[in-house]
């Protein structure tokens, strides 16, 4: 079940349908009703633990893992760069990188927890695994693989304490799943969030990009080997929402997109976007 609540806070980060940008929170209700479809086979002996105790925790985990990775295979992956053309004076976006580099990683989920300054956040891997982050302030980011969630909860060391990190699934509405964390030694300490104000938080983080008429967030972001961050596998995402509230995420590598020249990629109904990048930026091109 954790695996499906990662991604649906990552397909909800798209506020927006095809004609027009709606408020968040219908989205988040359209892709939860989308994904209806996906889970359909997850009986009762399937519910998580932390709703029904009595429930087989080895069969759950199964079809879990694979209801969604086969959901997310289905609509995500790297995309391979099409025909390069010469480049063109006007890019429809113009994107600067610095600034967003792994900006996803530092939300507005933020908390004091040990005596330090934490941020929780998200991102893929190259492979299209999901992870959690944990960003504390000074430190490099931690990362929590989804699926291994499924099996343990985490104990991490933050400052001065040991916080649980957990997730608890409400598949009866699907954007009230929680993550908890609480100190170990002071269980008076501890805190929650709703995958709705995740949701929220990750996509204020995206930079919007509407292109023929589809609108799309952007990230760019390190790849992750061995649970580090890794500059040298860096990721473009496009994430974008279709009508009946399925969600799509594009990963491009980011060597694949050249500096001199556009390259074309195929996004949304097989519409070409146009990407090519000079200087620290993304330009973006809507008929390249």
């Amino acid at each position: 079940m954790t695996t499906r609540k990662f991604l649906l806070l990552l397909g909800v980060v798209l506020s927006v349908s095809t004609r027009t940008e709606a408020s968040l929170e219908t989205a988040v209700v359209g892709v939860a009703s989308g994904f209806e479809s996906s889970v359909a086979q997850l009986s009762a002996v399937a519910v998580g633990p932390r709703l029904w105790p009595g429930a087989p925790r080895r069969i759950q985990d199964a079809d879990a893992i694979v209801s969604w990775d086969a959901y997310l295979r289905e609509h995500a992956g790297l995309i391979a760069a099409g025909s390069l053309k010469p480049l063109v004076s006007a890019p429809t976006a113009d994107v600067d990188l610095a600034p967003l580099l792994n900006k996803q990683l530092k939300t507005s989920l933020r908390y004091v927890l040990g005596g330090r300054t934490v941020w929780f956040g998200g991102v893929f891997d190259r492979e299209q695994n999901a992870y959690l982050s944990l960003l504390v302030e000074g430190e490099a980011p931690r990362y929590y693989n989804v699926r291994g969630l499924l099996d343990r909860e985490e104990r991490v060391k933050i400052g001065s304490a040991v916080y649980q990190i957990s997730l608890s699934a409400n598949i009866f509405n699907r954007v009230k799943s929680e993550i908890h964390f609480e100190n170990v030694d002071n269980q008076g300490e501890r805190g929650s969030f709703t995958l709705k104000k995740m949701v929220e938080a990750l996509a204020a983080e995206g930079v919007p990009v509407t292109l023929s008429g589809q609108f799309y967030r952007v990230f760019y972001t390190d790849g992750l080997k061995a649970g580090r961050s890794d500059p040298a596998a860096r990721l473009f995402t496009f994430l974008t929402q279709e009508p009946n509230g399925d969600l799509r995420l594009y990963f491009i590598p980011v060597e694949l997109v050249p500096a001199g020249r556009i390259a074309a990629f195929k996004m949304y109904e097989d519409r070409d976007v146009g990407l090519s990048q000079r200087d620290g930026r993304l330009k973006i091109y809507e008929k390249p």
